[in-house]
């Protein structure tokens, strides 16, 4: 009878190590997921302030921008990949869609823009990656992370992701103004 109850924790117990193994790696992969992201959030950025710097007249950053095309074409194909790993649809997100059309238009379109609408458009974009974010983090439960007082903290990591957002446009301004060796009235306010 003993070593049969022993047998019985035995189970229990590797059943239990198994369950949270498995909890485990799934948490892993969705963070890993979460963190591309937050690369994509961060090369957009990136790509806003060349676009903004070109447009304003620094044509020696063109070569930059081509890199950072292929960085964002090969991030979206790494999120792609995660998402699968995950067993997460992405197709079934509407911003991941508009943010892959809009990327997709915005990198292949040739014609000419002004520093203003690329502005605008990159912003667009930027702000649909942050939603993304927050809109995944949701489905993971995040919002439910609570600090020492059991007060949700969604509120303090996303306001973090739109303070980097704001400075994030600045520098895009910043390079625009630096570019052009000079400020718009709109920018001057700004």
């Amino acid at each position: 009878m003993l070593t049969l109850n022993i047998i019985y924790f035995t189970i229990a117990l590797i059943l239990l190590m198994l369950v949270f193994l498995v909890s485990s790696l799934w948490q892993k992969q969705h963070q890993i997921y979460l963190v591309q992201l937050r690369e994509l959030f961060k090369i957009l950025q990136q790509h806003r302030g060349l676009a903004q710097g070109i447009l304003k007249g620094h044509l020696q950053l063109e070569e930059r921008l081509v890199h950072t095309n292929h960085e964002v074409n090969l991030q979206i194909a790494q999120i792609k990949v995660a998402a699968e790993q995950v067993r997460l649809d992405l197709t079934k997100q509407s911003r991941w869609e508009s943010i892959i059309e809009h990327w997709f238009r915005f990198s292949t379109s040739q014609q000419d823009i002004s520093a203003e609408n690329s502005l605008q458009q990159h912003n667009k974009l930027v702000l649909n990656t942050l939603y993304l974010i927050d809109d995944i983090a949701s489905q993971l439960h995040l919002h439910k992370l609570v600090n020492d007082n059991k007060d949700s903290i969604r509120h303090i990591w996303l306001e973090l992701l739109f303070s980097v957002e704001n400075l994030g446009q600045l520098r895009a301004l910043g390079t625009g103004i630096a570019a052009a060796k000079n400020a718009s009235h709109v920018e001057a306010i700004s």
